[in-house]
């Protein structure tokens, strides 16, 4: 039986967009807040990792309080009652995924609980979260149980990271932040690597050298890829034509947004939009 991966507008978060691809016992989220947005939980449920990519959080955690950084990730541990108060000077930006704790065996519980404060996010960790959020709406059981699989390896390889090798996560390059910060919110404005590489202010022979190294993928690919995904869950659940979904996500005309999908899915965009929707929101690409 097909299951379904929530996409929202979330007004649980109070965030201005938030995506959301899961269900009750994990969940992937990207979620932007306006400046001086604020956000509290009463009662964890699950673990969660949360990392900050554009802006800044003031979390508070019962009696005490941490800062994180654009870069930095924090792991909420169950039963935390939480306040985030977000940067009132700019937009925030956060990700990360969650699990539910009666899905964790006691040896990753151990681990997952030994992680405190804040720390410098592993490169490994943003790749393993786009997965996650690139998940199409609807998935079989087999792909839903990846997905959670996913999940936990994310809080795993964090928490193994920041334990054990605490030493050797490098601080993230702030050309890499801005661009990818520029990927998060203007994904449709931007044409070329080159252009991303001149708006975060480095060469773009630098910025490739820098997206081997932490991202694993060439910015071109990266650029190509949230364009492609986007559109994608566009023509899955809109009724929009190509060329309408093409001028929204940043494609030259149909062709190649229709090229674009079918490297991608290795489908032709009229066969999935034959997939069977399920009323789910139409996600929307903003160009702003």
């Amino acid at each position: 039986m097909a299951r379904k991966i929530r996409p929202t507008q979330s007004p649980r978060t109070g965030a201005v967009r938030a995506l959301f691809r899961g269900d009750d016992r994990y969940y992937f989220v990207r979620a932007a807040y306006s400046p001086g947005g604020a956000y509290g939980t009463p009662h964890q449920r699950g673990y969660q990792l949360v990392v900050m990519v554009q802006g800044y959080a003031r979390l508070g955690i019962g009696n005490e309080s941490v800062t994180l950084k654009a870069g930095d990730g924090v792991l909420v541990q169950p039963g935390w009652r939480l306040l985030y108060r977000f940067s009132d000077a700019e937009p925030s930006v956060h990700t990360g995924c969650q699990v539910d704790a009666a899905l964790l065996p006691p040896a990753e519980r151990r681990l997952l609980a030994e992680v405190r404060g804040p720390h410098p996010v592993p490169a490994a960790i943003h790749p393993l979260i786009g997965e996650g959020l690139a998940a199409p709406p609807v998935t079989g059981p087999h792909f839903h149980d990846a997905q959670l699989l996913l999940a936990r390896s994310c809080l795993l390889h964090f928490a193994a990271q920041v334990t054990e090798f605490p030493g050797d996560i490098s601080p993230v390059h702030p050309a890499l932040r801005r661009s990818l910060q520029l990927l998060e919110n203007e994904p449709f404005e931007l044409k070329t690597a080159h252009e991303l590489a001149r708006r975060s202010g480095i060469s773009v022979s630098r910025l490739r050298q820098l997206y081997r190294e932490h991202q694993g993928e060439s910015p071109s690919t990266r650029l190509w890829r949230i364009k492609t995904e986007h559109a994608l869950r566009m023509i899955r659940s809109t009724g929009l034509t190509l060329g309408e979904i093409a001028l929204q996500c940043g494609f030259a005309n149909p062709f190649h947004l229709s090229r674009s999908v079918k490297k991608l899915t290795g489908r032709s965009p009229r066969s999935l939009r034959q997939i069977p929707r399920t009323g789910a929101a139409p996600p929307v690409c903003h160009n702003r």
